[in-house]
């Protein structure tokens, strides 16, 4: 991280993407990838589907060398690298006071979206997974939280117990809903059931708040777009099973849509579905 602050944004961004680009297609793991690939896109090719992991592993080399810079990145700005489209419907939706579930997959840099919110002074708060590596983990926390000051919520009981106190308080979330819940729900993804996480589908109807996607793209090296969707919506029916199915069905739909238009953007090391 020392070194690539020395280097600068732009250098270390396009060097580690180079060396990810190398290194990235030779590791075992990469095999998940491919499958996934072939799975999802069974009309391409093996050439374009190693192009799109040669191209996804670009982007996560590149996300890596930009935790250094994390200071250099901000919304709003012209000279913050980074582009908000529709920012009016977070207005919108923050004058409602209802507060808002925003979602999102692993896309481009993920990092960003807090820096949407920080720029409107509106507090956040996020569920992530610790890393296995305390040390690894710390240092991850005091760059988000030390930029953003975001509320970081562990993954598991408490963190849904802080995620519950603070709907209730109409606060503000943001989530990455893109990654395989064993206990979850069996919701099409791709033509295929994915064990999806409920959690934000149930939570948005638990507290009548708005579940509102939003897609990060990597436009121009370490140039990023940062685009807020309207709101889902389904017409309920009463029945909670039903409706919170109903909502991950549209909230996967949405992820898909984003990965077919930008598909070496998204982590396909992902174990996202079943082996069969």
């Amino acid at each position: 991280m020392g070194f690539f602050r020395v280097i600068g944004l732009k250098r270390a961004s396009a060097l580690a993407g180079k060396a990810a680009r190398r290194i990235g297609p030779k590791i075992p793991l990469t095999k998940r990838a491919r499958t996934n690939l072939h799975m999802c896109f069974p009309e391409k090719d093996s050439t374009e589907v190693e192009t799109i992991i040669a191209d996804m592993w670009e982007n996560l080399g590149r996300t890596f060398a930009e935790y250094a810079h994390f200071r250099r990145y901000h919304a709003y700005r012209p000279d913050g690298h980074l582009v908000v489209e529709g920012s009016d419907i977070i207005d919108r939706l923050e004058a409602a006071g209802k507060g808002a579930i925003y979602f999102s997959g692993h896309f481009a840099n993920w990092e960003l979206f807090p820096l949407v919110m920080q720029g409107k002074d509106i507090p956040l708060a996020g569920v992530y997974r610790a890393p296995n590596n305390p040390y690894i983990d710390q240092w991850i926390l005091k760059q988000r939280t030390g930029k953003y000051g975001t509320v970081m919520l562990p993954k598991g009981a408490k963190g849904a117990k802080q995620m519950i106190q603070l709907l209730k308080q109409k606060h503000t979330m943001g989530l990455l809903v893109d990654q395989k819940l064993n206990d979850g729900m069996a919701v099409p993804f791709f033509g295929r059931d994915a064990m999806t996480a409920p959690a934000a589908a149930q939570m948005s109807l638990k507290f009548d708040c708005p579940l509102v996607p939003y897609t990060t793209e990597r436009v121009n090296g370490h140039h990023f777009k940062i685009v807020i969707h309207e709101p889902l919506e389904i017409a309920p029916t009463g029945k909670k099973s039903e409706d919170t199915y109903a909502l991950l069905v549209k909230m996967n739909a949405s992820l898909e849509n984003h990965i077919r238009a930008h598909p070496s953007q998204w982590l396909w090391l992902h174990n996202r579905w079943p082996k069969n």
